[in-house]
């Protein structure tokens, strides 16, 4: 069993079924092969999410339309072909075709954040989540010396307004929601089947209209300005 979300697992599957894992079978792909093909759908997918967005950067609105609606109907297609009884090869066939659309979300989610989010990366979400910790523990006590326990308000407020809660809030959301999602996916999975996976669909069709009608402000868009304000000055 391989869990997709971790590529270094993925990597370290094939590296030891290279090296002493038992020969394939005639006609079937080796553990090596087939964990080798599922990193590179992820590739393939962190490519495409990319390549879309670069090409819809002239465009001011609906520059993750495209890419969200690409991910919504890998889904659509995993969740049709992932019924009955599956064999080997269509079941790897399914997994490719999840890691394609991981890597898809694991770029869009990179990019809108300005590489502050990666999805996928839980570890790192979790050692954020102690290093904000501790910092935001340590500007608490820098501060209550400063100031006395009755402006303890005052001190709240300022806290909320630092940068170190706002990193901190966003890597708990972030942990928050990844575990509510392992939590009532398989709930969901369990009393609708595959019919379940209609729900990230609708609310990447969502999000795909939301970014068509209004637009995503994102990081990318002032590093967009920046380069035609250069570009503007260097034609002068």
């Amino acid at each position: 069993m391989m869990i997709l979300a971790s590529l270094l697992g993925l990597l370290a599957t094939a590296c030891a079924s290279q090296a002493v894992g038992p020969p394939p079978q005639q006609d079937q792909p080796s553990q090596a092969q087939a964990a080798v093909l599922l990193v590179a759908l992820f590739f393939l997918g962190a490519f495409t999410a990319t390549a879309l967005i670069e090409r819809a950067k002239r465009v001011l609105r609906a520059r993750y339309t495209v890419p969200l609606l690409v991910e919504a109907v890998a889904l659509l297609i995993y969740a049709w072909g992932a019924h009955g009884h599956l064999s080997e090869a269509r079941a790897l066939q399914l997994s490719a075709l999840l890691c394609f659309s991981m890597g898809l979300q694991n770029a869009l989610v990179t990019r809108i954040s300005g590489a502050v989010v990666r999805t996928t990366h839980l570890t790192g979400i979790v050692t954020d989540l102690g290093i904000e910790s501790v910092r935001a523990v340590v500007w608490m006590r820098d501060r209550l010396s400063e100031r006395s326990v009755f402006r303890a308000g005052e001190l709240f407020s300022l806290f909320l307004a630092d940068p170190e809660w706002k990193r901190l809030r966003l890597h708990t959301s972030i942990f928050a929601s990844f575990a509510s999602g392992a939590v009532i996916g398989p709930q969901l999975f369990i009393h609708f089947g595959q019919i379940a996976m209609l729900l990230p669909c609708g609310v990447l069709t969502l999000l795909a209209a939301f970014d068509f009608l209004t637009g995503l402000r994102t990081s990318d868009d002032s590093d967009h300005e920046d380069h035609r304000g250069l570009a503007a000055m260097a034609k002068k």
